[in-house]
């Protein structure tokens, strides 16, 4: 056995000799956890797959903004591996994000899911990978390792020089010392349920309550799509990733006697030329019409709203709330949803 490790290449006893202090490192620096898994095992059971399909809207995937690269940090709220892990699918289904979790589990005691090798992975995870936003839900960033010059400062630093921060649900009272907070929401989370927005030197920074359940009805995924583009959005500004192009729709009550009216206006700043632009009547119990795409390329600048915009024809979805929506204006931007009745 010896004479065989003797023959071996240096790189390769360079690498074990490496792997082997950092384990010992990481087991000196941390208790004896009580769930301790194996790196394969770990490894395993953080791979998130989009395989299975629910119903779901296209918000912005893709994306003229690139693929957001996600590190998305999810506490358990009981004993055992409680972590709620599909609403990360259901965000990665919507939105052209690539994200990775870690998990914060519960078993004995609080721990980093996996014991040693969890600890590993995430000092892993934050030291070798570039992340445009960290998320947070249920578990706050102090509970991250303090070792010097490792997680937690990793962190600062990222958040620092631009990366950005949402937190869901949990707090992280003087851990970002140099946090300012906004006085006024930024237009583009109009809607979002926030408790705080703030920058953090170049990063920024947003505070959200947990997402309510949305309970089972006729029409149910309209209310839950909703709920996940105001998510998605949010974690888009917190990244610094928001669409260039902003929209705006306007919607008018009609009569069914008096169908086709044309009574829904949109409008829009910063839009490209020769763009075109789809929508979707949505109605609250479910239904959806896709209306004809129009191409906006006879307008070719755009300085402000109100010199600007076209109106579209809505004579479908007789009665109930309709609400028209845009899932993608050259994969740019998409708008607020707008309701207008149709009796």
């Amino acid at each position: 056995m010896a004479q065989r490790i003797s023959q071996l290449p240096v790189r390769y006893c360079t690498c074990w000799l490496v792997f082997t202090l950092a384990m010992l490192v990481l087991s000196a620096a941390r208790p004896a956890a009580a769930w301790e898994e194996s790196m394969p095992w770990v490894e395993e059971w953080s791979r998130l797959s989009t395989n299975y399909v629910t119903p779901h809207f296209e918000w912005a995937k893709p994306y003229a903004g690139g693929r957001l690269k996600v590190l998305y940090f999810i506490g358990s709220g009981s004993e055992g591996m409680d972590a709620n892990v599909r609403p990360l699918v259901e965000l990665m289904e919507r939105f052209d994000f690539e994200v990775t979790p870690v998990y914060h589990a519960v078993f004995y005691k609080e721990d980093w899911y996996g014991g040693s090798s969890g600890y590993f992975r995430l000092w892993n995870l934050l030291s070798r990978n570039h992340y445009d936003v960290f998320v947070f839900e249920n578990v706050s960033p102090s509970q991250l390792p303090s070792w010097p010059g490792t997680p937690q400062q990793t962190l600062r630093a990222a958040v620092s020089n631009g990366a950005g921060v949402v937190l869901i649900n949990t707090r992280a009272e003087g851990f970002f010392p140099n946090k300012v907070k906004l006085a006024t929401p930024p237009a583009l989370l109009a809607g979002v349920p926030l408790t705080e927005a703030a920058t953090v030197d170049k990063g920024r920074l947003l505070s959200l309550p947990t997402p309510s359940l949305v309970p089972y009805h006729a029409g149910w995924t309209i209310a839950y799509d909703d709920q996940w583009e105001k998510t998605g959005r949010a974690i888009l500004w917190a990244a610094g990733h928001e669409p260039a192009t902003v929209l705006h729709l306007e919607a008018q009550n009609a009569a069914r006697a008096a169908l086709p009216a044309r009574n829904l206006k949109l409008s829009w700043e910063q839009m490209p030329a020769g763009a075109s632009v789809a929508l979707v009547l949505r109605r609250d119990d479910g239904l959806e019409v896709n209306l004809p795409a129009q191409t906006l390329a006879t307008v070719t600048t755009c300085s402000t709203v109100t010199t600007c915009g076209t109106v579209t024809t809505v004579n479908q979805l007789a009665g109930n709330d309709v609400t028209p929506v845009i899932p993608y204006l050259t994969r740019l931007s998409w708008a607020d949803n707008v309701r207008g009745r149709i009796s």
